[in-house]
């Protein structure tokens, strides 16, 4: 399932609240740690993204940790 897929089925649908906490770049990578939270509980929830581009700035990998 491609990244953004997964976002838009698992946690926007959700009502999740994802906030960028730190980010990280080096050559063709960029990496971002996120927190979510959820209206409903007090549950936190911790992600980290990291994107691969290629020489036009595209996305040509993303891998997606959740902790």
């Amino acid at each position: 399932m491609a990244g953004g897929r997964c976002y838009e089925q698992f946690i926007f649908a959700s009502n999740v609240t994802v906030e960028a906490s730190h980010t990280y770049e080096s050559g063709d990578t960029c990496i971002i740690e996120l927190e979510g939270r959820s209206p409903d509980t007090t549950d936190r929830f911790r992600m980290v993204d990291i994107f691969t581009v290629d020489a036009d700035g595209l996305v040509k990998r993303l891998a997606i940790y959740r902790r």
